[in-house]
């Protein structure tokens, strides 16, 4: 599979991003429904940036679509001699060329800014996560700015690409400046993988290790039940940060490896899986699977609130006043009365004889 021609890499990474993509309409439309129908109140900010990854992916994968079928004249470029092909063959190729580049520069730009969104988001829950304390989240904004610089880094270059080559579609790729180009291009892309990569693990790990820490004393007070819920909640966490982060880093060291079928398929899982994780915790969350409805107040504004820490909920009911009828009990000796005062429970035979001893 290695041996895989540039469009035939084209059409599996196609094919795997349209397979995820599927997964990602199934759960994107199954997250509004519940949003819209569910008793927990999502805050508008959150729906509109999942809105917004959805629309991202989907324009994504129609981009990666034209860009494939066009790709499958470009084998015929660099297999047969142009020489000997047809005037009308070679317009056509030299238009398929140009569209490609274009592509590719569109493709390149909405794949940044889908991880900036999605990293950021990370990002803010984090920060909400902590108490809001700037410091927590100061080291992860530095690097989401680093990967966001080479991923437009990467733009820009295929923009330089396309311009260089709008008049002469089918110039071969030679000289200095050409190989400064593929180098920096290069070298932006393995930023913005390893960058992202790195985002997301440390975001995952914060905020998993933020909720443990908040709910340690749950179980021991007798929320074992809400306690597990929360592990759930940060095993799903740590698996999708960790699920993502991994196809990331692959994307990084395949790439470095050129065009192979490994590559191609890392690549298509990426596109999607992007979005996915975001609107799948959505999802969890909204349909009450992660925590239970006690655990978790509400997601308004664009913020997690978390119920009251549980141990306080136990000391105030030990020391709140029960309010009920009010009885008197008086420990006296067997011959004497058993009950003395009011009794919102009626008259009772040791009530009776004390009043008759009288």
């Amino acid at each position: 599979m290695a041996s895989l021609t540039y469009s035939q890499c084209n059409i599996l990474e196609l094919w795997f991003m349209t397979l995820l993509y599927g997964a990602y309409v199934v759960i994107f439309f199954t997250s509004m429904y519940t949003i819209r129908t569910g008793s927990r109140r999502i805050g508008k900010p959150l729906i509109y940036t999942t809105i917004a990854l959805f629309i991202l992916s989907t324009a994504q994968t129609i981009c990666i679509l034209v860009y494939t079928l066009l790709t499958l004249t470009y084998d015929l470029r660099y297999t047969a001699n142009l020489a000997t092909l047809p005037a009308m063959t070679i317009k056509t190729l030299e238009h398929d060329q140009n569209v490609i580049n274009l592509y590719q520069a569109m493709s390149d730009s909405m794949i940044a800014t889908t991880n900036l969104i999605a990293d950021g988001l990370l990002i803010w829950r984090c920060f909400v996560v902590w108490g809001r304390s700037f410091w927590i989240i100061a080291l992860p904004i530095a690097i989401l700015v680093a990967g966001s610089v080479c991923g437009y880094g990467v733009v820009v270059i295929d923009v330089i690409w396309y311009l260089k080559k709008v008049h002469h579609p089918m110039l071969k790729i030679s000289g200095l400046s050409w190989d400064r180009l593929v180098h920096l291009e290069t070298s932006f892309t393995k930023g913005f993988l390893i960058m992202s990569a790195a985002t997301n693990i440390l975001m995952s790990f914060l905020i998993a290790g933020r909720i443990l820490c908040t709910v340690k004393n749950q179980i021991g007070y007798g929320y074992a039940r809400e306690g597990k819920k929360y592990k759930r909640l940060v095993y799903l966490m740590i698996e999708s940060g960790s699920i993502y982060s991994l196809s990331l880093l692959l994307s990084g060291v395949l790439y470095s490896a050129g065009y192979t079928a490994s590559g191609s398929i890392v690549l298509g899982m990426q596109y999607q899986l992007v979005g996915i994780f975001p609107t799948l915790i959505i999802l969890l969350v909204t349909l009450g699977k992660t925590v239970d409805q006690t655990d978790m107040a509400q997601l308004s504004g664009g913020r997690i609130e978390f119920s009251t820490n549980p141990a306080r909920d136990i000391e105030s009911a030990m020391t709140q006043k029960v309010s009920g009828p009010e009885i008197e009990v008086h420990v006296v000796t067997k011959s004497g009365t058993y009950f003395e005062g009011p009794s919102s429970y009626g008259s009772s035979p040791g009530h009776d004889r004390g009043e008759e001893e009288k």
